[in-house]
């Protein structure tokens, strides 16, 4: 239809996706491999750490860090708290190294990545300067985002994509610099464990939940998703999603966030070939062979309602364009193209 603007395979989709494992497919749940679930154990704490409610819930009198007792280094892994009470203290919660000082506040070592969040004056960032050595950066304070008693904090770890990501009441933190988006970025390739840590008496959290998977959820893909599209560049010069949505209900959420593809097309190949491809590449692995088919049994069962589903939106656009006279089509369509013109040549520009 016109208007649907000049989309180019400039980049390629994972890349766009800052390399988040997207590969738009559901497994079963027998068939997804999810890590444990990690525990705070009073071997793994600080003396100045207090462990109640089964482990869940971390109090302090003092400088202490709590370490969950799984470290992860592959698939994404979240996380949330309920901040029970805050003092409007210096609390710092993120991940750390397997060597970090649980005696110590958290990255005052130089080994773990955290926010320092309070209830009056905001949050700033810790992190070491060089993974490899123990001096400590700490960010601007920023009061765009603020504690609150009976809110909550919740962290997404994608260690493949290696970013840790806050969401404060499910609003995106981002940096001191940029309101949306990972906070951490370049995280280390080893193994990295969820920490919580105080500084005086008066803090109390509460892990209220916990989930790991190699894949996202439909929320957290469709937020990622819509943030990279909005971006400058991808409204100046296009963007190409490669293998998402996989699901009518995908397909149905990301519209409902606002996100539409102009164009879709699929890549189609023969089931019968594609399965002698994967007992080709897999046969020996019988865990990862079994996913592969999971993941090609999930695109016949519901590719075509996907495609279906953005076939019915560009039908209705061609009916709105079939209501209005060649010639107001034309100068639509003309006008459009001067615009996007113009919108790249400023992006240029700028960049």
């Amino acid at each position: 239809p016109f208007g649907s603007g000049l989309f180019h395979l400039a980049e390629k989709a994972r890349e766009t996706l800052t390399r988040l494992r997207i590969d738009g497919f559901e497994l079963s749940p027998t068939e997804e491999a999810n890590d444990p679930e990690f525990r705070l154990l009073p071997e793994l704490k600080g003396e100045n750490i207090t462990l109640t409610n089964e482990g869940k819930t971390v109090e302090g009198t003092g400088y202490g860090t709590a370490l969950g007792d799984v470290g992860y280094a592959s698939g994404v892994h979240s996380w949330t708290i309920k901040w029970e009470a805050h003092n409007n203290s210096d609390p710092r919660i993120g991940v750390a190294l397997e060597s970090a000082d649980t005696e110590k506040r958290l990255g005052d070592d130089g080994r773990a990545w955290a926010i320092d969040i309070d209830r009056d004056s905001g949050f700033y960032l810790v992190h070491p300067s060089d993974a490899e050595q123990s001096k400590i950066v700490t960010t601007k304070r920023d009061e765009r985002v603020k504690a609150a008693d009976g809110g909550t904090l919740q962290m997404i770890l994608d260690c493949d994509a290696k970013t840790l990501t806050y969401l404060s009441d499910g609003v995106e933190i981002g940096t001191h610099k940029l309101p949306s988006g990972p906070t951490f970025t370049d995280l280390p390739d080893e193994k990295l464990y969820p920490a919580f840590s105080t500084n005086s008496a008066g803090v109390k959290m509460t892990l209220i939940s916990q989930s790991h998977s190699s894949q996202l959820t439909e929320d957290e893909m469709n937020s990622i998703v819509k943030y990279h599209t909005m971006l400058p560049k991808s409204q100046t010069r296009g963007w190409v999603l490669e293998g998402y949505p996989g699901t009518q209900s995908q397909a149905n959420k990301l519209q409902e966030s606002g996100v539409v593809p102009y164009q879709s097309f699929e890549l189609y190949g023969c089931k019968k070939e594609l399965l002698k491809r994967i007992l080709q590449q897999h046969g020996q692995d019988a865990t990862s062979r079994r996913a592969e088919i999971g993941k090609l049994n999930s695109y016949y069962k519901n590719g075509v309602d996907v495609m279906n589903h953005f076939q019915s939106t560009y039908d209705n656009l061609h009916r709105l364009n079939f209501m209005e006279k060649k010639s107001i089509l034309s100068k639509k369509a003309i006008e459009l193209v001067r615009k996007s013109a113009a919108q790249r040549s400023g992006f240029h520009v700028a960049w």
